[in-house]
């Protein structure tokens, strides 16, 4: 749950003035969700984009980077 509640509070993270990193990929709070965990990461990456992440780390590098692409 906490995993959840902090990728909905990037923004406010990211006010605080400090380069925000997600490391989302293929963690268990993706796979518990039952969705393939690339595709969620991807929907993760384009959300952290949005929010104005500084960086993502991923396995799967090429769908990822059309997510962050796709949510800048």
């Amino acid at each position: 749950e906490q995993c959840w509640e902090i990728l909905a509070s990037l923004g406010k993270l990211k006010s605080l003035g400090y380069p925000v990193l997600i490391g989302a990929s293929r963690k268990r709070f993706v796979a518990a969700q039952g969705a393939n965990v690339d595709a969620l990461t991807a929907s993760i990456t384009r959300q952290a984009a949005r929010e104005g992440a500084w960086a993502v780390r991923v396995h799967e590098i090429a769908g990822n980077a059309r997510a962050a692409r796709e949510g800048r």
